[in-house]
Formats: C-alpha cells, sequence, structure tokens
C-alpha cells in the first residue's frame, strides 16, 4: 500500500457504497497526514464510524458530515394562502418558584 504523506484533504461525498470501515483503514495507512475528511450526504455514516476514524487518523481535525435535507427547491413553490396564527390566550394564573431544592410546585 502507497503512502501519500502530502495529502492532508479526502474527499469521499457522494459515495454511498464505500464500505466506510475499510476506507478509514485505508485512509490511515495511505494518508498519514489527513486533516479533513469531506464525506457530505453520506447517510450510513454512524458514530462508531466517526470514533474509529479519529482514533486511527490522529492529525484528523474536521470532519463534513453536511446532509441536504430540504425536500423542495424555493423556485417551485409557491404561497397559494397564508393566515395570521392565532395564539391561545394566557391565563391570569401566577407560577411561583420556591429556593428549596427539594420543594415541590
Amino acid at each position: 500500500m502507497l503512502s501519500f504523506e502530502s495529502v492532508q484533504e479526502v474527499d469521499i461525498s457522494k459515495c454511498p457504497r464505500l464500505h466506510l470501515e475499510a476506507a478509514i483503514t485505508c485512509f490511515s495507512k495511505s494518508f498519514p497526514s489527513i486533516r479533513t475528511l469531506k464525506a457530505a450526504y453520506l447517510l450510513n455514516f454512524k458514530t462508531t464510524v466517526l470514533h474509529q476514524l479519529v482514533q486511527k487518523c490522529p492529525l484528523l481535525c474536521e470532519v463534513d458530515l453536511t446532509i441536504d435535507i430540504s425536500p423542495l427547491m424555493p423556485a417551485q413553490v409557491s404561497v397559494v394562502s397564508s393566515s395570521a396564527a392565532i395564539a391561545p390566550l394566557l391565563s391570569n394564573k401566577s407560577v411561583s418558584v420556591r429556593e428549596h431544592p427539594g420543594a415541590v410546585l
């Protein structure tokens, strides 16, 4: 396996079929100076994988896990009707707070 000492950023964004655990092992050996991993749009990125990544790549200081969850494009949306929301009336009851930690309201 080759080692690329000067590589500091790797972009695996939009690679949904990539086996992350195997890739992390490869990154730790091939890119020992990796500081940034761009993994945008990867929905299978689990916290255990993130922990493994940090353990195997000690110089890593940035992981981009950006996802776009907006279902609509603004140019395709129009408002047909709108009305002001009606807020419920507040009661005149007051709430008291006691200073004793064991006190129950």
